[in-house]
């Protein structure tokens, strides 16, 4: 297993594992919705810093899937 920084090239990845667990009653968070291009999107505005990374902590296994993630809605003077 793997933890890193998520960057822009995992928003494909991220976006569909998102859209998994949020699909799922069990696993379902408030803070991004259900469908893929909307999580997408909110990725893409709410989450991607100009250094190229996202504000996301990422757990891949050996194949390079995604595990579990932890993202960080930052706004300069706090996080959610």
């Amino acid at each position: 297993m793997q933890v890193q920084v998520a960057d822009i090239s995992d928003i494909p990845l991220l976006g569909e594992f998102l859209c998994k667990m949020n699909n799922d009653k069990t696993s379902h968070v408030g803070y991004c919705g259900t469908d893929l291009r909307e999580i997408i999107m909110a990725l893409q505005e709410d989450f991607a810093r100009e250094d190229g990374e996202l504000s996301f902590v990422i757990l891949k296994n050996e194949s390079g899937e995604i595990q579990a993630a932890v993202g960080f809605d930052i706004d300069g003077r706090s996080a959610e």
